[in-house]
């Protein structure tokens, strides 16, 4: 549930700002940043 509002967020942001959209560096700032994310809740909940 909180993964899918994180996505849902990065949406919003994405969508709101057509000139970072074509930024690759703030892409993979944002990759990281799920990456993280997603490894922080994997080591709570395992």
């Amino acid at each position: 549930m909180q993964k899918a509002g994180l996505n849902n967020l990065n949406l919003l942001f994405v969508n709101k700002c057509p000139v970072v959209q074509k930024n690759t560096d703030f892409d993979l700032f944002i990759s990281l940043l799920n990456a993280l994310y997603l490894l922080t809740n994997y080591n709570n909940y395992g």
